[in-house]
């Protein structure tokens, strides 16, 4: 769900990744990623967008029509989140770890391990 409850976002194992209207139902935009296996998506205002897949491999751009860059985790990706700010983009995998990566050039810049 979007911060103003306005636009719902989908994945999906294929590759496609969708944004939904609420108040009408119809679909506002399509994009179909070539890394498939869609598990996590968010996406802004500006046409920023960031995917995460089952294979721990991430595909992100910071508006529509960009060129994009893929980057990953180690393992596969349970959450995702593009910061308010758009320039990080935070990603939490099922072995317990949170990165943080600069959305404009996919450089990992932190991360937080957490202990099993």
């Amino acid at each position: 769900w979007s911060a103003d409850s306005n636009t719902l976002t989908s994945v999906s194992e294929d590759g496609t990744f969708r944004e939904w209207d609420m108040h009408s139902g119809t679909q506002r935009r399509l994009v179909q990623e070539t890394i498939g296996g869609l598990v996590a998506a968010d996406s802004a205002a500006t046409g920023a967008l960031i995917v995460g897949s089952r294979s721990g491999k991430l595909a992100a751009s910071e508006n529509a029509g960009q060129p994009r860059r893929e980057f990953s985790m180690d393992d596969e990706i349970t959450d995702l989140a593009i910061t308010q700010d758009l320039t990080h983009v935070i990603v939490a995998d099922v072995a317990g770890c949170v990165r943080l990566f600069q959305l404009q050039t996919g450089a990992k810049v932190g991360e937080i391990v957490l202990a099993r």
